[in-house]
C-alpha cells in the first residue's frame, strides 16, 4: 500500500529520497495576499527563490515543448484564465505573463491592456514577434477551480492544454459507482505524491528540480525581477489607454 504524503516537504523529501539526492535545508512559504507566488529558502540563503510551479503542469509542459521544437513558426497565444477570488488580480497577472513567456519561449517586450475590476484582456508583443492575447480574471467564488485554457497557433499547426470541445477542465480519473449519480473525480496521478491534491504535485516536482538543479536559480530569479516590468508596464497601459514598452 502507498503511503499517503500530506504535505508538500513530505512529498519532496519523497522524490529526492527516490531519486538518491541529499536533502538539503529548505523552507517552503505558502503565499500571501502580498506575494506573487510561493516561495522558498534553500540552505539558509534569506532570499527567498520564487516558484513558477505552472511550469510542471503536463499540459502547459507539452506545449512548451511543443513549441520549443517548432519555435521558428509560433504565430501566437490565444489564453483564456479564471481563478476563484481567494487569488490576488496581480497573482493571476504573474502567473499568466510567466506561462505567456514561458511556452512561447519568449521575453514580453510592450503590452497593451484593459483592466476592469479584477479582469483584464491584454495584446502582449514578445522580443521574437510573437504575440500573447490573454484574457483572465479572479473573479469566481473563493476555492473554485481554476478554469484555464492555452492555445498557441503556429504557421502549420495549433496546440492547446484543453481538448478543443472542452467546456470546464477535465479531471485526470473519474470513479463511477452505484451510489451516486455523479463521478468521483481525481487528480492525484503522480504515484510518488499520491495525498497530495495537483497544485501541491506540480510544486513537489518544481522544488524537486530546484534542489537536483535541473531549474537554475539564476534564472528563475531575473526572470522574476523581468515580470515585474512586464506588470509595471500592464498596469500603466490601462492607466494611459496605450501600448506601453517594458523597461530594459
Amino acid at each position: 500500500m502507498l503511503d499517503q504524503i500530506k504535505t508538500v516537504e513530505e512529498g519532496v523529501n519523497k522524490l529526492l529520497t527516490i531519486r538518491e539526492v541529499p536533502i538539503p535545508s529548505y523552507t517552503f512559504f505558502r503565499k500571501t495576499k502580498n506575494d506573487l507566488t510561493d516561495l522558498l529558502s534553500l540552505d539558509g540563503e534569506t532570499e527567498k527563490i520564487p516558484l513558477p510551479y505552472w511550469h510542471y503542469d503536463v499540459r502547459i509542459r507539452s506545449i512548451w515543448r511543443f513549441c520549443r521544437n517548432k519555435i521558428d513558426t509560433v504565430c501566437c497565444l490565444n489564453a483564456y484564465s479564471f481563478f476563484g477570488k481567494d487569488m490576488t488580480f496581480e497573482q493571476a497577472l504573474y502567473r499568466e505573463l510567466d506561462i505567456a513567456e514561458f511556452v512561447l519561449c519568449a521575453k514580453i517586450k510592450k503590452v497593451t491592456a484593459f483592466k476592469n475590476g479584477d479582469a483584464c484582456n491584454l495584446i502582449a508583443v514578445t522580443d521574437r514577434g510573437t504575440l500573447a492575447n490573454l484574457d483572465f480574471g479572479a473573479t469566481m467564488a473563493n476555492g473554485a477551480v481554476n478554469q484555464c485554457q492555452h492555445r498557441v497557433i503556429l504557421q502549420n499547426s495549433m496546440v492547446n492544454d484543453r481538448v478543443v470541445d472542452n467546456q470546464v477542465v477535465s479531471h485526470g480519473t473519474y470513479v463511477f459507482n452505484d451510489s451516486s449519480v455523479k463521478p468521483e473525480v481525481f487528480d492525484d496521478l503522480e504515484v510518488y505524491l499520491y495525498g497530495l491534491n495537483a497544485e501541491d504535485c506540480k510544486m513537489a516536482l518544481y522544488i524537486n528540480a530546484l534542489i537536483k538543479k535541473s531549474e537554475k536559480i539564476s534564472e528563475i530569479r531575473a526572470n522574476h525581477a523581468h515580470l515585474l516590468k512586464v506588470m509595471d508596464a500592464v498596469f500603466r497601459s490601462d492607466k494611459t489607454g496605450e501600448t506601453v514598452e517594458v523597461e530594459a
